[in-house]
């Protein structure tokens, strides 16, 4: 009995001390395809990010959001300008540890999204995802202490 009871605790307290990411690629969708303000609201009132930082820089409005109740290092940045034609939104989220690049490749996957380019080099690795209204850049390094980022945009 001691040994059934010795096994559930060790289980419950690895699953206590992992956890995944806040945000997913459904979400960054949201993001990217929302006006700047409602995409604030969204972040902030649903997601519980905490803004900290907007600014417009050369015409490009641009927020940061910051998870602090994560275990894990998030960081959301969202972006809005305009070109000659229309209005341009992005969202790129920053993320760490680099294994939840994982999770984010198959939810791309499972929304339509199919890779369109690779390229890899000694230090770094860029994927190029695309649907039929998105393109998702994946980003992830070989020293597993940096930040792996995903980045998605109107076509």
């Amino acid at each position: 009995m001691y040994k059934y009871l010795f096994i559930t605790t060790i289980l419950l307290l690895a699953c206590k001390g992992t956890e995944a990411q806040s945000l997913t690629v459904s979400d960054l969708i949201r993001v990217a395809d929302l006006s700047h303000e409602k995409a604030t609201q969204f972040i902030v009132n649903e997601k519980k990010f905490k803004l900290i930082l907007s600014h417009i820089f050369f015409g490009q409005m641009e927020s940061q959001y910051k998870n602090e109740d994560s275990k894990i290092s998030e960081l959301l940045v969202k972006h809005e300008w305009q070109d000659n034609r229309r209005v341009i939104n992005s969202a790129h989220y920053e993320f760490k540890p680099q294994s939840y690049t994982d999770v984010l490749v198959r939810q791309l996957k499972d929304l339509g999204f199919t890779l369109k380019s690779k390229v890899d080099d000694k230090r770094k690795h860029k994927k190029v995802y695309e649907n039929n209204q998105f393109m998702a850049i994946l980003y992830t390094f070989e020293d597993k202490e940096l930040s792996a980022s995903i980045e998605i945009h109107d076509k």
